[in-house]
């Protein structure tokens, strides 16, 4: 349903907003008071031509904007299916700015092409008029307008018919294109087994990804640690014949050969003992920082190897482990499939069967409702006709099914029959 229409910059409006209510809504007034020109901004805003000269004088762009409600799922499940994005509250605004000859659409704030443009319109509103595309000269659209009156009656079944129907025409194509090469279905087959082994193999358990990456940082952040502790006592420790311990002590013997002979060198023999004691002191607590540490290279290892198959299967068969599953799932369904083609063959006939019984019997169903649903419009359509004083006007809906061309909208075929004087068929 159109809510509104806001115009501005266009031709003679500087700017203008008019809102629109359910049922009927009429616009009127005199010869050249803008009627024309606010059915004609609809039109641009849905697509029409537009020229230069369409942009008010001394403004340098026009811009017409409708705000529409969605009246049905349809129209948003089409709108999905174009990637137009819907809001929350079911509004859809279109909105087409005209500068310099060009223009830009956009619906909802996204950019979209005239083709799409197009498709929304259509679906949105419809104008008639003694020059514009009338929907109801147009057979295809009738099984939509009395669909749409028939709606809450029909949703279940159509949506059990496309259901269906979809899944046959898949059926079908499978049954069609017969076994494939040996070959290749042995090729695929030994694929199909490794992959499957190779997911099963890993016993991945939900959540264990994020307990390892936590392990992993905190043993990354460990073996830093360590390593340097490590290095620096080796540079230090006793054992090594270059180590700063072995150095000073090989210093401190040589002062002490001279001993009592000065003050001075007696002061610096002092100083490098005490050194040479303080680097023991740190060998000694080094070494015990390194025996009670956490951070064990075994562990760190195997978490890392861990980590490393996680993330291949990841990256091979999906990003969650939900995902893995699903594709563990899809290559058995695959495997069972090619493993045996005649045990395939025979549940696909036998699917095809019970496919086609079921699609018979709610295309039946809907086809009375249908019928049930025409008798009624009809019946309102001469009533109305009639208060239009339209006396001697014919008018009915037919349905003709046919069950050999059953489709997604069942097996009928919907027409609107009118006879404009009496006498005439």
């Amino acid at each position: 349903m159109l809510i509104s229409l806001n115009v501005k910059n266009l031709a003679l409006i500087k700017e203008s907003e008019v809102f629109f209510s359910d049922g009927l809504n009429i616009l009127t007034g005199e010869t050249g008071t803008g009627k024309s020109l606010i059915i004609g901004s609809i039109s641009l805003a849905l697509g029409g031509r537009a020229t230069k000269d369409i942009v008010r004088t001394g403004e340098k762009e026009a811009r017409i904007e409708l705000v529409f409600s969605l009246d049905n799922k349809n129209q948003e499940e089409i709108l999905k299916g174009l990637e137009v994005p819907v809001e929350e509250d079911g509004l859809v605004i279109l909105r087409r700015t005209i500068r310099d000859g060009r223009s830009i659409a956009s619906i909802n704030s996204q950019t979209v092409t005239a083709s799409t443009l197009k498709t929304v319109s259509e679906m949105l509103l419809d104008i008639h008029g003694q020059h514009e595309h009338q929907s109801l000269l147009y057979k295809r659209n009738h099984m939509k307008i009395l669909d749409s009156y028939a709606s809450r009656e029909l949703e279940e079944g159509l949506s059990l018919i496309k259901k269906d129907y979809s899944r046959l025409l898949q059926v079908r194509h499978e049954l069609e294109e017969g076994p494939v090469d040996e070959r290749d279905r042995t090729r695929q087959v030994d694929l199909l087994k490794f992959e499957i082994e190779e997911i099963e193999k890993a016993h991945l358990k939900q959540g264990e990804d994020d307990e390892l990456e936590e392990v992993y940082d905190r043993f990354k952040n460990a073996e830093k640690l360590t390593g340097a502790v490590n290095d620096a006592l080796n540079m230090v420790s006793a054992d090594a014949k270059d180590s700063a311990i072995s150095l000073v002590g090989r210093g401190t013997a040589a002062l002490s050969e001279i001993s009592g002979m000065d003050e001075e060198t007696d002061r610096l023999c002092s100083q490098l003992s005490e050194i040479e004691s303080l680097l023991g002191d740190f060998s000694k607590d080094a070494a015990g920082y390194l025996a009670n540490s956490e951070f064990s290279r075994e562990e760190f290892e195997r978490v890392e190897s861990r980590l490393d198959l996680i993330n291949r299967l990841k990256a091979k068969y999906g990003d969650t482990f939900d995902d893995i599953a699903e594709s563990l799932e899809e290559k058995k369904s695959e495997l069972e499939r090619l493993s045996d083609i005649e045990t395939l063959r025979e549940r696909l006939l036998e699917e095809k069967d019970g496919l086609e019984e079921r699609l018979t019997k709610n295309c039946t169903e809907v086809s009375r409702i249908r019928r049930e649903k025409a008798d009624r419009l009809s019946s309102l359509m001469m009533e109305a006709l009639k208060d239009l004083n339209f006396n001697d006007i014919g008018f009915r809906i037919d349905v003709r099914s046919d069950e050999d061309r059953i489709s997604e909208t069942g097996f009928d075929e919907v027409e609107f029959m009118i006879s404009m004087n009496r006498g005439s068929p």
